[in-house]
């Protein structure tokens, strides 16, 4: 696969970039099977590569730790100060700090709404070498209910500004760059009157319903050369994605998709890499 479209990362992230990707899962010789074979990576020890360069890691996941899943990682230049802060605006410690070798200092949180994703003060590892590219995370999104609350967060924690468009719930840093979004799946906007009970049964029922991503979990978007012949190779891997198949949208063509350890994540093929 040829990276002459990616951007390569070769120092560290502002603060508050998505930087790094870890999938935790109970079988990583089959998880590699699986990403190697969809998306051309090789593998160092735990790390996954494209054109020799880390873009995330596979790493298992004990007995009785939950279930298999990407983890997103947010660069900061201080984990200690951003994990306080965390704790401070209503999150939960995971993980608390430590030292990854040489490679960086972690940490694995959950937000508000009990999102689970990680801080990244890169060392070594400055975090996913190449972005923006085919075989690559281009994007990531937290579908959820409730947006406004998210925002209040996660502005609070990594000093996000506010959208320009008041009925949006990116994350903007203070450069102005966008770099995550919060977002309101369509079938949840609308609840049903009265409210309540019925409301409540309604979002329950919703978020329970394939037509959607999980919600209150982030999210990460693979970018794809060709996203139906990719689906095709998913599935003949043992992956699964949504019956309905891919959406075209006016941005690219998105399928939802899980490994076949259960992992969810997006595959959009960009009508314009970004």
């Amino acid at each position: 696969m040829s990276v002459e479209t990616h951007d390569r990362v070769d120092v560290v992230p502002p603060e508050g970039t998505p930087s790094w990707l870890e999938l935790s899962v109970p079988d990583p010789g089959r998880a590699r099977a699986f990403y190697g074979t969809l998306f051309d990576w090789t593998f160092e020890d735990d790390l996954c590569l494209l054109d020799g360069l880390p873009v995330a890691a596979i790493r298992a996941l004990g007995e009785g730790r939950g279930e298999a899943e990407w983890t997103v990682f947010f660069a900061t230049d201080d984990c200690d100060g951003a994990a306080g802060r965390v704790s401070a605006a209503g999150g939960r410690i995971v993980l608390p700090p430590y030292e990854d070798g040489t490679r960086g200092r972690a940490a694995v949180v959950t937000d508000v709404l009990g999102a689970r994703f990680g801080l990244w003060q890169g060392a070594d590892l400055v975090g996913t070498r190449l972005v923006n590219g085919y075989g690559t995370f281009i994007f990531n999104e937290l579908p959820t209910a409730e947006r406004e609350r998210a925002l209040g967060f996660y502005r609070e924690v990594f000093d996000y500004r506010p959208s320009r468009h008041s009925d949006v719930g990116d994350l903007v840093r203070p450069d102005g760059h966008t770099v995550a979004s919060i977002v309101v799946p369509h079938l949840l906007e609308e609840p049903p009157e009265p409210a309540g009970e019925e409301t409540e049964r309604y979002l329950a029922e919703m978020k329970g319903s394939v037509d959607l991503p999980p919600l209150d979990a982030w999210v990460t978007y693979f970018a794809v050369e060709d996203v139906h012949e990719v689906l095709r190779h998913l599935t003949g891997l043992g992956g699964w994605t949504h019956p309905q198949g891919p959406q075209e949208l006016p941005w690219g063509c998105l399928a939802s998709a899980r490994d076949p350890l259960g992992a969810a994540f997006h595959l959009v093929e960009p009508w314009d890499l970004i």
